[in-house]
């Protein structure tokens, strides 16, 4: 770029500075010509910067708040547009004539308006965070997503016997040297417990922004429930939870899990690339599996795992006479068996597993967002029941780098699209049976259906690599694992959690005003979405 000619230079920069670059000329009339236009333009701005700094003292401002829509034209157009859309009148401001809406376009004036009707949702609200669930799970994963929303200059109230014990957070550094963990004794458990079972009633729908359900249940019945069932229907616009009614059941429970995985491999188009190993619940389909692992027979691996969260996992082969004896107590014993993944990915002679972030922010129509970074896990083979390696975690980029050397960047390119895609598929073969979920929350059934749009959720998909880079999913988690880590070898996943978890709250309640660039890339593209009808 340094290289060019001036000229393709100067195209490169704003607008205006391609006016003034393409007016270049050695003959004498138009030099003067450019002389008279600039002196005019320089008076205009001064008069223009005058009026918009007496402006602006008239604007409040909110801390740490990005305004203006960062157009490329004068400054008083800026200011004008920030009031449209944040829906301030100025007294005493001298506007020059002509209203800015009437020179946007149709597709331009709508999104503006829908920028502003969003931002209207939590520009009137207190951002105050609301803490529920189980207080085991508070315990573990409080810390670190209070320190993402204070970020966000959230206020979070925490519940009953918890108390915050992290300080500093105006000048908090990614060193975590001013965390540390929440410990709950008996009895704060016993208090905080008794809270989350009359957590948000008819009295608690007001006064909050977010409610943060921590729990391993969706929350909305039983032990650790963070919201009833018959209050989704009634929440504010304004408001969200930090659950989708039906992940549970659908992929976040091993069994829920398995039986969406079994019925997407009747689709035609998923069954040369399945999404998942072949899986079975017990003792349900305890004879089925028993048929499959006959006609499969040799040295075939099944991997046993407990239906409840952080299980025990177990490797057994039906053809050994001592795995047969443990694997028959299963024709009783609730679990999930799933066939081991042969030809795992190797790195330095030992199998990893993927942890990926998603971050679902609607399910009708399905919309979600795979974070950048994760984290890789070294573990042990089979005869160690693939069990992780303390303290060896790498970071997506590593393994890009790793994959980019030992295989070339192109195949680590492949890689990373096709944990994309298979995340993708996961979800999308999802999306019916939460729909269908939906059905019970509805505060007027005959408003048609549901669609939760107070709701978002973090998932924590867990995959693995065979040798040839392609991935399979081995289960969602719907409460990830956020604890933070005091020991300097989990830097790694200090850093990946904190990120995901301030972006997760950045991205849902960003105030930054997208509606001009959102409509001149559509306007580019000439997308037809049908937004002017």
């Amino acid at each position: 770029m340094a290289g060019g000619p001036r000229g393709s230079a100067c195209t490169r920069q704003y607008t205006r500075m391609k006016f003034l670059c393409s007016l270049r000329s050695p003959r004498r009339d138009i030099s003067l010509l450019v002389l008279a236009v600039t002196v005019f333009s320089l008076y205009l701005t001064y008069t223009m910067d005058s009026q918009v700094s007496k402006e602006e003292e008239l604007l409040p401002r909110r801390k740490g708040r990005k305004v203006g829509l960062g157009l490329q034209g004068n400054a008083w157009i800026n200011s004008v547009q920030r009031n449209i859309l944040e829906g301030m009148e100025q007294e005493g401001a001298i506007i020059p004539p002509g209203p800015v809406l009437s020179e946007l376009s149709p597709l331009q004036r709508k999104l503006v308006e829908l920028e502003k009707k969003t931002l209207e949702r939590f520009t009137n609200h207190d951002r105050v965070v609301v803490i529920r669930g189980h207080p085991k799970v508070i315990a573990r994963d409080l810390s670190l997503y209070e320190q993402a929303f204070h970020k966000h200059g959230f206020y979070v109230r925490l519940p009953a016997g918890f108390r915050s014990n992290i300080t500093g957070f105006s000048n908090y550094s990614s060193s975590y040297e001013d965390v540390q963990l929440f410990e709950a004794t008996e009895q704060q458990s016993q208090d905080a417990q008794q809270q989350s079972h009359h957590a948000v009633l008819e009295g608690e729908k007001e006064g909050w922004m977010v409610l943060l359900c921590m729990t391993f249940t969706d929350g909305d019945t039983g032990e650790g429930m963070c919201l009833h069932k018959a209050t989704y229907g009634h929440l504010k616009p304004h408001q969200k939870v930090n659950r989708i009614p039906g992940v549970r059941t659908t992929l976040w429970r091993k069994d829920g899990f398995c039986h969406t995985m079994s019925a997407a491999r009747k689709i035609p188009a998923l069954r040369r690339s399945p999404l998942a190993p072949m899986c079975w619940v017990m003792p349900l389909e305890f004879e089925q599996f028993l048929s499959v692992a006959d006609a499969v027979g040799g040295e075939s691996k099944w991997v046993f795992k407990s239906i409840n969260p952080g299980g025990n996992i177990y490797i057994l082969q039906p053809t050994k006479d001592r795995d047969y004896a443990r694997i028959k107590q299963y024709r009783t014993r609730k679990a999930v068996v799933q066939q081991y993944f042969p030809n795992p990915l190797l790195i330095f002679g030992m199998p990893v597993s993927i942890r990926a972030y998603v971050l679902v922010t609607s399910v009708s129509p399905l919309r979600a967002f795979l974070h950048s970074e994760g984290l890789v896990n070294y573990r042990h083979d089979y005869q160690r029941s693939f069990r992780k390696v303390p303290s060896r975690i790498w970071y997506f980029g590593q393994l890009r780098q790793y994959l980019s050397h030992n295989h070339g960047p192109e195949a680590a390119e492949v890689a990373f699209r096709n944990m994309q895609s298979v995340i993708t598929q996961t979800l999308l073969v999802s999306e019916s049976a939460l729909a269908a979920h939906f059905g019970g929350y509805s505060a007027n059934p005959m408003e048609g259906l549901y669609k939760c749009k107070n709701c978002f959720q973090l998932l924590g998909f867990d995959l693995i690599y065979n040798s040839s880079l392609y991935p399979m999913v081995l289960e969602v988690n719907g409460q990830p694992h956020m604890q933070v880590s005091l020991n300097d070898e989990g830097w790694a996943s200090n850093s990946i959690k904190q990120d995901a978890a301030e972006d997760m709250v950045g991205m849902l309640f960003s105030e930054q005003l997208v509606a001009m660039e959102v409509a001149d890339a559509m306007e580019e593209l000439e997308l037809n979405v049908g937004i002017l009808g």
